[in-house]
């Protein structure tokens, strides 16, 4: 019975170097399906740890990021409470003098627009000289006054009359001002053509009156201009045919007034109410910080040491695949080497016998 043998010529190994790679495929996809499973592991083991630190002091902080200690730990949230200056206990606030990013503090340096607010602040026998609210010495500083009263009986001073203000500077204003008023529909008793009747306001220091109209309080026609008058605030009757209509009733007139009126407030205390900006510095820039905080972060276990570590052998394999590619390539090289010598030996080309010297050329 005859057995044949099968030959594969001229593959010089190359199932063995492809079986190879298939192999080495497969272990590379296992670590890569163990290796996922590995980090889903650790990730899942870490335990969710809060935490707080009171009063870690940062050194020189200045301008640039300044990290804590917790800064390292995975997924760590800081959530800052208060920050005090090192060496005298100062409150630090956040507006012009830092910010923070994560679990750091960055340090502002230089000037910035600082906004404030003051209520009732007492300037006391405010007259003519002007008066400086407290904040006027504060850098490029602008204020916009709003309520003033008066210190003793608690009265809105009008602005009109008793006071200027020239930037963060309050000044009185002394003697007597004109002010304009307004008189609509006044009750006047038995207007005569002879003494006429007096406006209410007429008692009013160097005052001024302007008659709009006037109106018969009975029947409600507007008396004609041309049948009255008004001098020195004082309106009466015209002789003439339309006029005796209207001699001695009773009329509704509607005027206009200006007086001189007394500032009653100079020298006396007054309430001032004012905003104001101004450039603040950072005096805190480069000097030592008490910083409070409180931190989360995801904390190692044991089961997370004992996956980090078989994660971390079973990603290693992978590094000699590359040795195992090499080595399965040498010996394709080796046996095609082989396979080479073999067919020039058996093709005639080298003797191999002792008879190298007699050869036969051709044949007849």
């Amino acid at each position: 019975m005859k057995t044949g043998q099968k030959q594969d010529r001229g593959v010089a190994g190359l199932t063995i170097l492809l079986s190879l790679v298939v192999m080495l495929f497969i272990i590379g996809l296992m670590v890569m399906i163990f290796t996922l499973m590995g980090g889903a592991l650790e990730n899942s083991s870490y335990d969710t740890t809060a935490g707080s630190f009171p009063n870690e002091t940062l050194t020189a902080v200045d301008e640039g990021y300044h990290n804590l200690s917790v800064a390292g730990y995975k997924d760590v949230t800081c959530s800052f409470y208060a920050i005090y200056n090192a060496s005298d206990g100062v409150y630090i606030s956040s507006e012009g003098n830092y910010s923070t990013y994560g679990c750091s503090v960055n340090g502002w340096a230089g000037n910035f627009s600082q906004y404030e607010a003051v209520a009732n602040e007492t300037l006391t026998t405010v007259d003519t000289t002007g008066h400086n609210v407290s904040v006027s010495s504060y850098a490029n500083v602008a204020c916009a006054f709003g309520m003033i009263i008066n210190n003793t009986d608690g009265v809105v001073i009008d602005k009109v009359g008793n006071y200027t203000t020239v930037n963060c500077e309050v000044r009185g204003l002394a003697g007597n001002y004109s002010q304009f008023q307004q008189v609509n529909n006044e009750s006047l008793t038995t207007v005569d053509n002879q003494t006429g009747e007096l406006l209410s306001e007429s008692v009013m220091p160097n005052v001024d009156c302007t008659v709009q109209e006037c109106i018969n309080a009975t029947s409600g026609n507007v008396i004609p201009s041309a049948d009255w008058q008004e001098d020195g605030c004082r309106v009466s009757a015209l002789i003439n045919t339309t006029a005796n209509n209207y001699t001695n009733t009773d009329w509704n007139c509607s005027y206009n007034y200006t007086y001189d009126k007394q500032n009653l407030f100079n020298n006396t205390n007054w309430n001032v109410s004012y905003n104001y900006t101004y450039d603040r510095i950072s005096i805190f820039n480069g000097t030592n910080w008490n910083v409070t905080y409180s931190y989360v972060y995801e904390a190692d276990t044991l089961a997370t040491g004992v996956m980090n570590k078989t994660t971390s052998g079973i990603a290693g394999v992978v590094d000699w695949m590359d040795i195992f590619i090499v080595i399965g390539a040498m010996v394709v090289l080796i046996l095609l080497t082989v396979i080479i010598i073999s067919a020039i030996r058996s093709s005639g080309m080298v003797d191999s016998g002792g008879n190298s010297g007699q050869r036969d050329v051709g044949t007849a």
